[in-house]
């Protein structure tokens, strides 16, 4: 009999990903995860749905991603704006969000370049948890 593949080989189906999530008063939207050089950038939307000026934590430590092979690869920076916090030096990425107004985050996991699909991708904030997207295709 031939071989069988790995999951991470074979070629991607189409996943239904949930694309937006809500938490106490914040929203994240996950616009996409593609490929850069060295890493996946997972780009989310956040925006603040209370009606004041709120600041969100968002954690280094505990946002990871993991794939359908069960491999976790954690979070190695956050970049808001001109603003990066980095894995070596930072613990949290503080983002002040003026209500209703979407906000871009890019977040950063080194992950190996036959990984196309992740079953979570998931952020760890203070306020509101862990913030956990599903079935997410990795953009090239």
């Amino acid at each position: 009999t031939a071989p069988k593949k790995n999951a991470q080989e074979s070629k991607p189906q189409t996943l239904l990903a949930q694309s937006t999530v809500e938490s106490n008063r914040l929203s994240l939207q996950l616009k996409n995860c593609r490929r850069t050089s060295n890493a996946v950038a997972c780009t989310v939307l956040a925006t603040n749905i209370s009606n004041s000026r709120r600041n969100f934590y968002f954690n280094i430590a505990g946002s990871r991603v993991t794939d359908f092979s069960g491999n976790i690869y954690e979070l190695s920076k956050i970049t808001f704006n001109k603003y990066v916090a980095k894995k070596e030096r930072h613990s949290e990425m503080r983002v002040s969000l003026s209500p209703k107004i979407p906000t871009k985050l890019n977040f950063y996991f080194p992950i190996p370049q036959n990984v196309n699909q992740l079953v979570a991708v998931e952020f760890s904030t203070d306020y509101n948890g862990q913030i956990v997207f599903r079935n997410v295709n990795i953009r090239r």
